[in-house]
């Protein structure tokens, strides 16, 4: 999926965090390679994912100054 997001011209820069519950190595090696901005394996504990989020969000809002 991450690769299907990634070569369309639509959705490509929308920004992926993958939760999965592969957690080999090569797979998160992967995802990053492909161009998710994070990982995170099942089961995942929702206040590392909001963490994660707000993280992500505010370098967002810092690039656009």
């Amino acid at each position: 999926m991450l690769q299907h997001l990634k070569n369309s011209e639509t959705w490509r820069d929308l920004p992926v965090i993958m939760i999965s519950v592969l957690d080999e190595m090569d797979s998160v090696v992967r995802c990053i390679e492909l161009g998710e901005v994070d990982y995170l394996p099942k089961p995942f504990d929702p206040m590392l994912l909001r963490s994660r989020l707000v993280d992500f969000l505010g370098k967002i809002a810092v690039a656009r100054f």
